[in-house]
C-alpha cells in the first residue's frame, strides 16, 4: 500500500516589503498576497479587482500570459492567484553553462525565472540572482540559436526575439486599451514554464510587495505623455525605440495589431516613444 498523502502543505514566503508579503503553499499551484497593515486592506482589494479586469480583457489569445487571479479573502486581507512554474531544467542548465560566472559555487541553484531585458545590455557579473536572472537581447539570442541548432523544426521551444518583441507590443496595447485601460506601470516580462519542458512567457507585477502602481487613464491623446513617462520608468524590458532597431518595429507592429493603425492615441504613443529615445540618445552622446 502506498504511503498516505500528507495534507499539511508548508507555507513559504517568497517576497516581503512595507505593504505586503507574498507566500506560497508548497506543492500547490497558487500564491497569495497578504497585507501587513490591516488598515490597507482596501488597497489590496482594489489591486485584486484591477487584476481581474486586466486578466479578463488581456489574456485571451495573447502571446504573453497573465497569471489568473483566483479569489479575494477579506477576513485575512489576502488575494490568491495562479502560480506559474520555474524554468524548464534544460533551459536553466544552459543558462548556467553560458552565463554564470566561473567562480559561482556549485551550490548556486540554476535560475528559476528570467526577466527579458531587450532594452538593456547586461554586463557580466561576479554575482548571480537565480530567482530573477536577466536575459538581454544578446543572451537570449544565443540561447535561441542554440535551441534552433539542437532540435528538429517541430521541437523548438524558445520563441524568436522578434516574436517576443511583437508580443510585448501586443500586451502593452491590450493593457492600455482593453477593458478599463491602465498605464502598464511596473509590469514585468518574464520566462517561466508550464511543466517540465515547455517554456511559457508571462506578464507579471513581480513587485508584488508594494501597492499596485498601474493607474487608469482616459484613452485620449492628452494622456500620452504619461504613458511615455511610465514606459521609460519601467525596467528595461522593451526594445530601444529607434527607427533603426528591427525589434522596435516588431514592438510597433504588435502594438498596432491591437489599436489599429488609424488609432490616433496609439500612433501618438509610438511616435513619442521614438522622440523620447532620440532625446535620451543625444543626451548620452549616442
Amino acid at each position: 500500500m502506498s504511503e498516505e498523502v500528507n495534507p499539511d502543505f508548508k507555507v513559504k514566503s517568497i517576497g516581503k516589503g512595507s505593504f505586503a508579503v507574498v507566500k506560497i503553499y508548497e506543492g500547490r499551484p497558487m500564491a497569495f498576497k497578504e497585507v501587513l497593515n490591516h488598515d490597507e486592506i482596501e488597497k489590496l482589494h482594489a489591486e485584486y479587482q484591477m487584476l481581474k479586469d486586466v486578466y479578463t480583457n488581456c489574456n485571451t489569445d495573447s502571446f504573453f500570459r497573465l497569471t489568473r487571479p483566483l479569489a479575494y479573502y477579506r477576513p485575512l486581507a489576502e488575494h490568491h492567484a495562479e502560480l506559474f512554474q520555474p524554468l524548464p531544467p534544460s533551459l536553466g542548465a544552459s543558462i548556467r553553462k553560458h552565463f554564470y560566472p566561473a567562480n559561482a559555487p556549485a551550490t548556486t541553484p540554476n535560475p528559476s525565472l528570467c526577466r527579458i531585458y531587450f532594452g538593456k545590455e547586461v554586463a557580466p557579473s561576479r554575482f548571480v540572482n537565480s530567482s530573477n536572472f536577466q536575459l538581454d537581447f544578446a543572451r537570449y539570442t544565443a540561447l535561441y540559436n542554440e535551441d534552433q541548432a539542437a532540435h528538429d523544426d517541430d521541437k523548438h521551444y524558445l520563441p524568436s526575439p522578434n516574436e517576443i518583441a511583437h508580443g510585448m507590443g501586443q500586451m502593452i496595447a491590450r493593457i492600455h486599451f482593453k477593458g478599463t485601460g491602465y498605464t502598464a506601470q511596473d509590469v514585468e516580462f518574464v520566462i517561466g514554464s508550464e511543466g517540465f519542458s515547455a517554456v511559457s512567457l508571462f506578464v507579471i507585477d513581480f513587485n508584488q510587495v508594494r501597492p499596485n502602481l498601474m493607474k487608469t487613464w482616459d484613452k485620449k491623446v492628452d494622456a500620452v505623455p504619461d504613458l511615455v513617462r511610465v514606459h521609460f520608468l519601467n525596467d528595461p524590458y522593451f526594445p530601444f525605440a529607434r527607427e533603426s532597431n528591427p525589434l522596435f518595429h516588431e514592438f510597433e507592429t504588435g502594438y498596432l495589431s491591437v489599436t489599429e493603425a488609424n488609432n490616433p492615441v496609439g500612433k501618438e504613443f509610438l511616435a513619442e516613444l521614438k522622440k523620447k529615445q532620440t532625446e535620451k540618445d543625444a543626451a548620452a552622446g549616442k
